[in-house]
């Protein structure tokens, strides 16, 4: 249980979001780091959410000399999602066998070894076969030889801060609540370490949870989170609603959605898994179908993107919505459902579900795809899976090319004073352009490394002079937030012409958004110099991003990095396309997440199964079965996850059977 409500925090992304919108707006006030945090790019910047706390001044509710963000922690914990999973269906009208297929590769960190475990459980009354988590005893993705289904996350906003006006009175902890000084709740926990004195630890919590921020100051050693909370003001606090409090049925649910027999049957299941938020696509020989999973919070006011007040009680929560509310589908007329962890609903549901969506690029790729699918088989889908055309890209070169500012930008290009520096903007601009660049992110190619430079070097010239500098939390953060959802970078390049972020502090001009483009377009080019040399011939994406597993040993000490780690292999990729190869824009081109796991279901096959799991199964270096599973990551094959006790036999020729001794029964 412990493992799976640590899952939950670790794809929980909006706490961070929350906690990072702190941090920034500390350094540039509310209403300026609301730009930082847009919604979708049909949707308005949140100024409302930013206002909610605005009458405290932003320069005075952090303690920014001692704040520790949750910047890089997600990308470095074993543990951590990262939201750019996809999965699809497709219905017997648009496969060969006239069965349909279901689809799906989850994207985690590239750990070694990897966060999930193939597995086939099979007793008298249960047999599954997929991926499960390490010590949760159920098949999370995969098939029952009836159905399969697989996952992305919906991105729920499962999580609200709250800050709370705190004092000491009399050495008792209060809080202000409708206009009530109340005593904070207090338990003690005691923590036990080994050949040390037991620590126990007073914990403190409102009437909207545990005071996270107080805990942190008060904590005896150093922690070892996921997150990290930031230090407030000593006048104020941080609480912590979170839905995952509440009982809940999720395991079981899982456990019946693998015994589930019908489409009706399995929605039933996912309707009783509350606890965390899944699009589950699913389906089975009579059909395909989509289910939202999770118990969505019902707010009094707001939408819970960023911090609200918790002393007045407007924005408490009242309740949750009915699992039956949630977004759903059924055999659609078009004969394919696909979801990649973009916003699935309009903007104007009537719910609020999240407003921490990814951006849209690969479900419009998928949707690009999907409709000219006709007579697929397995091979189909895994070239779909491995697919590394970027409609960033080709968005990008819209901007640079065919748009309202694509002529400014020519003339801030020809504007800059240095020579050197305006024929490396136009060569940037030649090489970006589509007769030159048909943005495919393929490893050998040159463009798209260039392409990938201007994206960084965008990054630092719009956001770096005011959130600088780069090795300070105040960056990170920034950073952060940049990578768990649909974030500023893109907004800003594609969609936003004018923001405050434009204008250079460290200049006294008033720079425009063609200007750092401009200047961006030039930084590229010396970018790829500096990494890749003067020689363009030389230049390949691959030579800058490159995928790596490394073990949690490895982080610690570097004695065993060649017997633990595994790489590099040049990766193609980035984090718009099908085929995600994620790093963290802005700070390095280094793969950080990947799909970690691929899996194709064809109900028109005797054996309809297939999976990897990378880098490989075992979590002994010495085991073949370490890294086996690279090879067909690499290449964008899959490996058969036989079902029938014959193909099993078949395929598996060691067999290690574990029995309980006599004396145990």
């Amino acid at each position: 249980m412990y493992v799976f409500a640590m899952l939950n925090l670790g794809i929980s992304y909006n706490i961070a979001e929350e906690l990072n919108f702190l941090l920034l707006a500390s350094r540039v006030g509310y209403n300026k780091a609301a730009y930082l945090f847009p919604v979708y790019p049909d949707e308005v910047l949140p100024f409302d959410e930013a206002a909610k706390i605005s009458h405290i001044p932003s320069s005075s509710l952090c303690d920014l000399s001692s704040a520790n963000s949750a910047a890089s922690q997600p990308i470095v914990s074993p543990l951590t999602f990262f939201a750019a999973s996809n999965n699809w269906a497709l219905a017997g009208s648009r496969t060969k066998s006239g069965k349909p297929i279901i689809a799906n590769d989850t994207h985690l960190v590239s750990s070694m070894p990897n966060s999930w475990m193939m597995l086939h459980l099979k007793c008298p009354t249960y047999d599954a076969a997929g991926v499960a988590v390490p010590g949760v005893p159920v098949i999370n993705l995969g098939t029952n030889g009836s159905i399969a289904w697989g996952a992305t996350m919906v991105m729920a906003d499962s999580q609200d801060l709250f800050i709370e006006k705190l004092r000491t009175v009399d050495g008792n902890l209060q809080y202000l609540y409708k206009g009530t000084w109340r005593p904070a709740i207090e338990r003690n926990e005691t923590f036990h370490i080994r050949n040390k004195t037991p620590v126990i630890m007073a914990f403190y919590s409102t009437v909207h949870g545990p005071l996270i921020d107080e805990a942190m100051r008060r904590i005896a050693f150093d922690p070892a989170l996921l997150i990290q909370p930031i230090h407030m003001q000593q006048s104020y606090g941080i609480s912590l609603s979170w839905a995952m409090e509440k009982p809940d049925a999720t395991l079981a649910g899982f456990y019946d959605l693998a015994k589930a027999r019908s489409l009706a049957d399995a929605r039933n299941a996912m309707l009783r898994i509350t606890a965390i938020y899944l699009n589950l696509v699913y389906g089975g020989r009579s059909g395909i179908a989509w289910q939202v999973t999770g118990s969505m919070p019902i707010r009094k006011k707001g939408r819970g993107l960023l911090p609200s007040p918790g002393w007045n009680g407007e924005y408490d929560w009242a309740g949750f919505l009915s699992t039956e509310k949630n977004p759903h589908a059924i055999n659609p007329p078009e004969g394919f459902l696909a979801t990649a962890n973009n916003r699935t609903v309009p903007k104007d549901h009537p719910y609020t579900i999240t407003s921490s969506w990814y951006g849209p690029e690969r479900r419009e790729r998928l949707y690009e795809l999907l409709p000219m699918t006709h007579n697929a088989t397995v091979d189909d889908t895994r070239r779909m899976q491995a697919d590394v055309h970027s409609l960033m890209a080709r968005k990008v070169q819209d901007v640079l090319f065919n748009s309202g500012i694509s002529t400014g930008i020519v003339s801030a290009v020809h504007a800059l004073p240095d020579t050197k520096e305006k024929s490396k903007a136009l060569e940037a601009l030649r090489i970006l352009h589509p007769n030159s660049f048909d943005a495919e992110m393929t490893a050998s190619s040159a463009p798209a490394a260039v392409y990938a430079a201007f994206l960084h070097t965008f990054v630092h010239a719009t956001f770096l002079d005011e959130l600088g500098p780069e090795s300070g939390t105040v960056w990170e953060a920034f950073l952060d937030a940049t990578i768990s959802s649909y974030g500023a970078p893109d907004d800003h390049l594609l969609y936003r012409d004018q923001s405050p972020f434009y204008d250079d502090i460290a200049t006294p001009a008033i720079e425009t958004k063609a200007e750092i483009i401009a200047r961006s377009l030039a930084g590229a080019i010396t970018l790829c110099e500096k990494r890749m040399g003067t020689d363009r011939k030389k230049w390949s994406w691959g030579t800058m991003h490159a995928y790596r597993w490394s073990h949690e040993i490895s982080k610690k000490t570097s004695m065993f990095n060649s017997f633990l780690n595994r790489g590099p292999y040049s990766a193609g990729g980035e984090i718009h396309t099908l085929n995600v190869s994620g790093f963290a824009c802005g700070k390095s081109f280094n793969v950080a997440w990947i799909p970690a796991m691929r899996f194709i279901v064809d109900f028109g096959l005797d054996e309809p199964a297939y999976l990897i799991s990378v880098p490989g199964q075992s979590g002994n270096p010495s085991s073949p079965h370490y890294d086996d599973m690279i090879p067909y990551f690499l290449a964008g094959t899959n490996h058969p996850l036989p079902f029938s006790e014959h193909a099993i036999r078949a395929q598996y020729d060691k067999v290690l059977t574990l029995r309980p001794s006599d004396s145990e029964f």
